[in-house]
């Protein structure tokens, strides 16, 4: 169990008393295994400023450039505008994509994203679709969709939009990939029914094995294996 204040002075990251704590790796396991995903970020977020100081001024001054804040709250408004004539519940959930992210974006291996300006979520948006079960999440993210993506179409914000197969893979999502003042914004509709359990199961398991957050030594990659997939979320 782990308790942390949600937005810690920046200068608290140097005291010596937090310095052990904060650049443990193996907290930093334990938090995405045990599925506290906004945990394991900030431990990331504080332990690389600690290693990287410089790049971390670096990065932070480029995404200064643009306007990430004032976006992402524009967006936020318009969403939250949007959900009050809804008929599907609807939760929020939603980011700027923090320093240290965006350098394990750019430098992983085989990394397509070669500058800040490529990063597919520089913001991204998880809009959770109330669902009972698999089933009737497509068919309750419709009533979204229908007014999302002409909103988003007619400000010239939309560029496609992709609606996962979820027949082999237990990730129900539609994906929407934006543009907005020169930056990409992600914006996924996901199946509130199942989130939490991903949390817990595929996402800390892809941050191991897809982006090398953690040691994944003696543990097995189930992603190409249909079975094991179904089996972790079903189990």
């Amino acid at each position: 169990h782990y308790e942390f204040t949600q937005k810690e002075p920046f200068a608290s990251i140097y005291m010596p008393s937090t310095l052990g704590r904060i650049v443990d790796k193996d907290l930093i396991f334990e938090a995405y295994v045990s599925g506290n995903v906004s945990v394991a970020s900030t431990l990331e977020s504080n332990r690389f400023i600690l290693n990287h100081p410089d790049v971390y001024l670096a990065l932070n001054s480029e995404l200064s450039r643009y306007n990430l804040e004032n976006i992402h709250s524009n967006l936020h408004e318009m969403v939250e505008f949007l959900m009050l004539s809804l008929q599907a519940g609807v939760e929020i959930n939603s980011r700027i994509k923090s320093p240290s992210s965006v350098y394990y974006s750019l430098t992983r291996t085989n990394s397509d994203e070669l500058t800040v300006s490529e990063i597919r979520d520089l913001i991204a948006f998880r809009l959770l679709v109330d669902s009972a079960n698999f089933d009737e999440f497509y068919d309750s993210s419709v009533d979204v969709l229908v007014q999302l993506i002409p909103m988003l179409a007619d400000r010239g914000y939309l560029l496609d939009v992709q609606i996962h197969n979820s027949i082999d893979h237990p990730m129900q999502q539609v994906h929407l990939r934006c543009k907005v003042d020169g930056a990409f914004v992600e914006i996924k509709l996901m199946n509130h029914y199942y989130y939490s359990v991903f949390e817990r199961t595929l996402y800390p398991l892809w941050e191991g094995f897809m982006k090398s957050k953690f040691s994944t030594k003696g543990m097995k990659n189930i992603f190409h294996d249909r079975d094991s997939i179904w089996g972790i979320t079903c189990s």
